[in-house]
């Protein structure tokens, strides 16, 4: 007999979900949405009536439903504590979007009281569960085995102006390049080589909107430093660089991609010239992301098999020391 469907409520309904999250957990047949919680529901039903039956204004009806699960948090950055806290009081299990919260203390006060409920709590981070990561992965650790040593480094995702509105300009509701796209650059080098010993950043804040808006860091390791940059109000740029001492990987489409795409890493040999690149099949980061938090859900023990606890703390780590360092009055703790 096959085991019921894990049924999720999502917070939040935003061209993200709509996108990219709802399409995916409707396909699944492990996963199923339960509930979506908006503030209007006649305006969401109105703008997406395939999903009428699933809006609710009512967030309390979905943390006391038995049957429900999980909460996916989807709404501002700024929300993601007092959602969070409220989801784990309840007894849910927790998936959010990244980054988890706007600060490491926020980060430590969800790990501890999940850990305390037994629940678990994940972070999105989509891109590291597609196959050109577990590749990239790979490839790193072989050139590990056979000696060949890690020159440099190199991450970016920018993407250009946005409409005046979006909430990433928005300080109060946890607006900022760094807590957005440089999650992706910051997220890939720590996931990769774990926490440098020592970070230098700098970064742009727009006197206007009152938001950072570009950024970068150089992340020093014991014999080779990783270069992050990011930026809002900039040609895209979605990518990675690894130099080695014999070669080089060039990865393009590193963090969004979507699920029928085909990519590939390109390689330059010791002397500059084109080899044979390395094909990726098209992969569904989502999908695979969601599978691997259900497949913990599902451990006879959250806490000690919930290998991403770590992930995120990392991640808030490494975005609050630079938040600290380039943004004047980075948002403060909610716990």
């Amino acid at each position: 007999m096959s085991e019921k469907p894990l049924r999720i409520g999502i917070i939040g309904c935003g061209s993200h979900v709509t996108k990219n999250i709802i399409p995916c957990l409707l396909s699944s047949k492990t996963i199923k949405i339960a509930a979506i919680y908006v503030r209007d529901v006649a305006k969401y039903a109105s703008a997406h009536s395939e999903l009428a039956d699933f809006f609710t204004d009512n967030l309390q009806s979905i943390l006391s439903n038995d049957s429900i699960k999980v909460i996916y948090i989807a709404t501002p950055i700024s929300s993601h504590y007092g959602y969070g806290i409220m989801a784990l009081e309840a007894g849910k299990h927790v998936w959010c979007e990244k980054p988890l919260t706007a600060n490491l203390e926020d980060s430590q006060a969800l790990v501890r009281k999940a850990v305390k409920e037994n629940l678990f709590l994940g972070e999105i981070a989509m891109y590291q569960h597609h196959a050109q990561f577990k590749e990239i992965k790979h490839i790193i650790e072989l050139k590990k085995s056979t000696g060949e040593r890690l020159i440099s480094a190199r991450a970016r995702f920018s993407i250009p102006e946005l409409d005046a509105g979006n909430i990433r300009y928005n300080k109060s509701l946890g607006g900022g390049a760094l807590l957005d796209v440089g999650f992706y650059p910051l997220s890939s080098m720590v996931a990769l080589f774990g926490q440098p010993r020592q970070v230098d950043a700098n970064g742009f804040v727009c006197p206007q909107r009152g938001v950072d808006i570009s950024g970068d860091a150089l992340l020093h390791y014991d014999s080779f430093s990783a270069h992050c940059t990011w930026a809002i109000g900039s040609t895209y740029h979605n990518e990675m660089e690894l130099s080695f001492s014999k070669s080089t990987i060039q990865i393009p489409r590193a963090y969004s991609k979507p699920a029928d795409l085909p990519t590939a890493l390109e390689i330059i040999g010791n002397f500059g010239q084109a080899e044979e690149p390395i094909e990726i099949a098209p992969d569904d980061h989502f999908a695979n992301n969601f599978a691997a938090f259900a497949a913990a859900i599902g451990s006879s023990d959250i806490v000690e098999f919930n290998p991403f606890v770590n992930d995120l703390l990392n991640n808030a780590a490494i975005l609050t020391a630079i938040g600290d360092a380039i943004i004047p009055g980075h948002i403060s703790s909610k716990s």
